[in-house]
């Protein structure tokens, strides 16, 4: 019989490491997008806690009071990797001050504020966690310094000359990133990028604008708020919409489609005619950013119409012949004894609707 040694099973006597145990706490993380083994990135970052009116604020950095070259950072918990070592869970209990370097007389620069890990274990200096600021150099355009090893950004801060010196709310860029327990909906923060990969298929993430889901190769939205699941995405124009006898592009969105699956495409309008006439909608979709009126026609209607308060809508459901991004839209033109006319718009009361929705393979 064979057997092999893995890094441990936790276990209460002396067999454990203080790696096990970081090893051990990654295993409920979300790993780094991108990573392909266990114990090698976690996605660093915010846990979600504690909240105020509906946001995370765990680390947050914010103007002191009274202001001076200093700022305030949050309660809170986050994640650092340090690489090879497993997670490092750090917790701050309250309130905190970190004093930032007097200023330049003359010119600006940018600082970081971090959250930083140092492990006597790997050969660091002093075992502590410590929230720090990062001098960036004066300049006439500054840029930010890089991030020290160890260390997670909260935050970048512009330090003017004197007599501006005072760090205002206005001088603080929110640069946190988020984390999650592995399975659970990752709120992103303002520090995230929706162009951030996933790290497993079907992992979930919240942007704000609605809940996103990884295939294993791009971010699909399956709802958001005051949608049901399958909403992709939808736009409400404001404005009108002027037609003539030549088609124009009105409406257009770009999604990320799953090759093999369905999807439902809705669009309705008011509209209104200078005569006895039709609306002619072409439904037309091109894989990429944008769609033209030499695009590929899915789907035509024609509805008749004199004067206002007439309705036309267009339909169609489409299977994505690949995985990636496509872009469908509505071109439409007035024709048969109709001149001109209008497609209204306006996003309090729904004249125009455009949807997109996923139904599956």
């Amino acid at each position: 019989m064979g057997t092999t040694v893995i890094d441990a099973a936790w276990t209460f006597d002396d067999m454990n490491t203080a790696q096990n145990g970081r090893f051990l706490f990654g295993g409920f993380f979300t790993p780094l997008g991108g990573s392909s083994a266990a114990n090698v990135a976690w996605r660093d970052g915010v846990l979600p806690s504690p909240f105020a009116a509906g946001a995370n604020q765990g680390f947050r950095v914010y103007q002191n009071t009274p202001t001076g070259v200093s700022v305030k950072v949050g309660q809170g918990h986050a994640i650092i990797t340090r690489t090879g070592q497993g997670v490092y869970l750090c917790t701050n209990s309250q309130e905190r001050t970190v004093t930032l370097t007097a200023a330049d007389p003359t010119n600006s620069r940018i600082d970081l504020i971090v959250l930083r890990v140092r492990d006597t274990g790997i050969g660091d200096g002093s075992t502590q966690v410590t929230l720090e600021s990062v001098d960036g150099t004066p300049s006439g355009s500054p840029v930010a310094p890089a991030t020290p090893a160890g260390a997670i950004v909260l935050a970048r801060v512009v330090v003017a000359p004197p007599p501006n010196d005072a760090v205002l709310t206005a001088d603080i860029t929110d640069f946190r990133r988020a984390a999650s327990l592995s399975g659970t909906i990752r709120r992103l923060l303002a520090g995230d990028s929706e162009a951030d990969v996933g790290s497993v298929a079907g992992e979930l993430r919240d942007t704000g604008a609605g809940i996103d889901r990884w295939n294993g190769s791009v971010w699909t939205r399956i709802a958001r708020p005051g949608q049901g699941a399958g909403y992709v995405a939808d736009i409400v124009p404001a404005t009108n919409r002027n037609l003539t006898g030549t088609e124009v592009m009105s409406d257009t969105i770009t999604f990320n489609a799953i090759s093999g699956y369905r999807y439902r495409f809705d669009f309705s309008s008011r509209f209104s005619l200078n005569a006895n006439g039709v609306v002619v909608l072409d439904m037309r979709i091109a894989a990429g950013a944008s769609v033209t009126t030499a695009s590929t026609a899915i789907r035509e209607t024609i509805t008749s119409g004199s004067g206002a308060n007439n309705m036309c809508d267009c339909n169609k459901t489409w299977t994505a012949p690949s995985t990636g991004q496509f872009t469908v839209g509505i071109g439409a033109y007035a024709a048969a004894g109709a001149a001109t006319g209008v497609l209204n718009g306006d996003a309090n009361t729904l004249e125009r609707q455009f949807t997109v929705t996923e139904l599956g393979s």
